[in-house]
């Protein structure tokens, strides 16, 4: 069965500057929009709850998001969480966990800020609901132009248990207020 991705992750990347408030708005963040894949939805999933990247420092909850009223990958709660996209493979099987978080917000880094330093052979740790812990090694780390990227690949699943983490990177456009990339990290369970 086609299902429909309409991701927007978090429609756009924008950097707010220092006197900006959380309060004042939900956090924007990384925008690529997946269209048709021709991929089998996966059976029900159990949910990733925290994700550890031991060689950045990082250890951030995650939270489940779907589809916002535009039909683009929703927020999460906050600029220091991660989200998950619910709507794709979840932990424990097959398929293609995609997460995705702010690469900063309000003048400052968060959860993603030191994505682009991931190497192959990184290891990245998702631990779920049922407390199962996953462990991941980077495959690889790249930057792609966020206009034309080749969505189809990034978020389609596959049949071994892979994990994708998205955040904004590359050059900043004022004008616009967006990143023009984005940082892919592909890592595949151990």
């Amino acid at each position: 069965m086609v299902f429909r991705l309409l991701i927007a992750l978090f429609t756009s990347c924008l950097l707010l500057l220092p006197e900006a408030s959380l309060a004042q708005e939900e956090p924007p963040g990384p925008g690529l929009e997946v269209t048709e894949v021709g991929a089998q939805p996966p059976p029900p999933q159990v949910a990733p709850v925290i994700l550890r990247i031991p060689a950045l420092g990082v250890e951030a909850d995650v939270y489940p998001v779907g589809e916002d009223p535009e039909g683009a990958m929703d927020v999460p709660p906050d600029p220091d969480s991660v989200a998950w996209w619910s709507l794709g493979a979840g932990t424990g099987v097959a398929g293609n966990v995609v997460l995705a978080a702010h690469v900063d917000w309000a003048g400052r880094l968060r959860v993603f800020g030191y994505l682009r330093q991931l190497a192959p052979g990184d290891e990245v740790i998702v631990i779920d609901q049922a407390l199962r812990e996953f462990h991941y090694q980077v495959l690889w780390n790249q930057a792609v132009a966020a206009d034309g990227a080749a969505v189809e690949q990034i978020f389609s699943n596959s049949d071994v248990p892979e994990l994708t983490l998205i955040t904004c990177g590359g050059e900043f456009d004022r004008a616009s207020r967006q990143y023009l990339d984005r940082i892919i990290v592909r890592a595949v369970q151990v």
